[in-house]
């Protein structure tokens, strides 16, 4: 949960999730769908599919106990270098590296780097930095003091120098460079895109919905969308192609939603028809079997109004 996601924000999705799913047996058991649910809202749902894939290996391969060498953990689902590293210094003492942007940023400012940290050669220096440095015992104490000294006193803006353990050991305190180190290349602008939200709903309050099969949010269920941007009239023009001729539409507000590479800018309406005319790939889901679908956060403007 904690790839690419703020330790704050996830603790209430943590607690939950450890309440549904206790142990790896049970994670591995659950249907997806369930495990989508829990997840709901902390984006990136490829890591909540790998993390129940790598459950049900570990079940099936390793009788339920987590592998305990940096081979069998990265030909886990989902597990690369720094998540292998993490678990084998933190759960079992072991001086594994678990190299991510705090640590990249801590030894970026201590050495006066100015090496790109996302290059590859960056991250495979800093391991062997960390290596070098692992005291004889608790491994993973020092792990999580790296991982702490980036994410609360060595943050990327405004570091906090005057409580920094290491302050005296900075070459770029020293040379006054702390404030632009590191060095990181500009990621590409994402893609932004014009969506039009039709939520329809008929007489019985049936939604009609799917469940996505493309890459992104794949396996989370959406309500109708059309490409572009439209107005009113052309929303009801659209509803009419679809086969519904007599349905009433009511705005629903306009909302984004910004993914890694690409931003979604969408325009929502609500859509009373009558009948359950079949589309492709959809179904019409009754309220309470919604309420059990995991929906991408994308849609919660939408959601939200459902409810009211």
């Amino acid at each position: 949960m904690a790839q690419q996601t703020r330790i704050q924000f996830l603790l209430a999705y943590y607690n939950r999730f450890i309440t549904l799913f206790p142990t790896v047996e049970s994670l591995a058991a659950a249907p997806e769908e369930e495990v989508l649910k829990a997840w709901e809202g902390l984006g990136y749902y490829s890591r909540a599919k790998n993390l129940q894939k790598a459950a049900r290996v570990i079940v099936q391969d390793y009788s339920g106990r987590i592998p305990d060498t940096k081979e069998e953990l990265i030909a886990l689902p989902g597990i690369g270098e720094y998540t292998a590293g993490a678990i084998l210094s933190i759960a079992y003492d072991k001086p594994v590296p678990a190299v991510d942007g705090n640590v990249l940023r801590v030894f970026a400012r201590l050495e006066d780097d100015d090496t790109d940290i996302m290059q590859p050669a960056a991250k495979r220096t800093t391991a062997k930095r960390v290596e070098q440095l692992f005291p004889a015992a608790r491994a993973g104490c020092f792990t999580q003091a790296l991982m702490e000294l980036g994410a609360l006193v060595c943050i990327p803006q405004n570091p906090k120098c005057e409580n920094c353990p290491l302050v005296q050991d900075c070459y770029a305190f020293a040379s006054h460079r702390q404030h632009i180190l590191p060095i990181k290349a500009a990621k590409a602008a994402p893609k932004e895109c014009e969506k039009t939200v039709l939520v329809i709903v008929n007489e019985t309050g049936e939604i009609l919905m799917r469940q996505r099969s493309e890459t992104l949010l794949s396996g989370l269920w959406e309500f109708y969308m059309a490409e572009g941007r439209l107005t009113e009239r052309q929303a009801m023009e659209h509803l009419c192609s679809l086969g519904f001729v007599d349905g009433v539409i009511t705005p629903m507000g306009a909302a984004k939603h910004v993914f890694s590479h690409i931003i979604w800018h969408m325009t929502g309406y609500m859509c009373r028809v009558r009948g359950k005319i079949l589309l492709s790939d959809y179904c019409w889901v009754d309220a309470d079997t919604r309420a059990k679908l995991a929906v991408p956060a994308a849609f919660r403007h939408y959601v939200h109004q459902l409810s009211e």
